[in-house]
């Protein structure tokens, strides 16, 4: 444990590391010979996984990012698309593509603001959640005016038992192969 004077820096028993491509890059701190350090430095070869992706993207009807679902899935085109302008004003719609491949379609999309559906991508079950609700009832705009939010999370699941992620069992670090990307999409308007 790490040993504290009067101030906010440590004094004594501190480490710092910083990993790069699985090697230790930077060591930093006053415990070279701890147990703790030798058995960071022997473990040269650890894999790191992408877990969690946040994008915040800006348009009025198209909306378009990357992802890879799993580490030894591909890279995905993930577009989602808001349809409803011009005479289709009354009756917008959400359509969500990934690779050029619609995998879910929501009409109505005024009733159904919120909601989830699962998809499969690279194999895996993903469950879609999607909130549109800004995009129609803006706080202070009455009729949805000005610039609206939504968000469309993607959350990889591990299997088919239970309904959806927050259901799943506790399971170990490597029984984990959890991926999430969350989208903010901002219409311009």
């Amino acid at each position: 444990m790490a040993q504290y004077g009067a101030g906010a820096e440590p004094i004594d028993r501190y480490y710092v590391f910083i990993m790069v491509d699985s090697e230790m890059g930077l060591f930093l701190g006053d415990m070279s010979d701890d147990a703790v350090f030798k058995k960071v430095k022997n473990k040269q070869n650890v894999k790191f996984s992408l877990v969690s992706r946040r994008e915040y993207i800006y348009g009025n009807t198209l909306y378009s990012t990357k992802a890879q679902f799993s580490d030894a899935g591909t890279l995905h085109d993930v577009v989602i698309r808001c349809t409803g302008e011009g005479e289709d004003v009354k009756n917008p719609s959400l359509s969500v593509c990934i690779d050029k491949r619609v995998v879910i379609r929501v009409k109505r999309l005024r009733w159904n603001f919120r909601g989830n559906q699962t998809i499969f991508v690279d194999g895996l079950s993903v469950d879609l959640m999607w909130d549109v609700h800004g995009w129609f009832f803006t706080a202070g705009s009455g009729s949805g005016a000005g610039p609206g939010r939504a968000v469309f999370m993607f959350r990889t699941r591990n299997g088919l038992d239970s309904r959806l992620w927050s259901e799943d069992k506790v399971k170990t670090k490597d029984e984990m192969k959890e991926f999430s990307l969350l989208v903010y999409a901002t219409t311009l308007k």
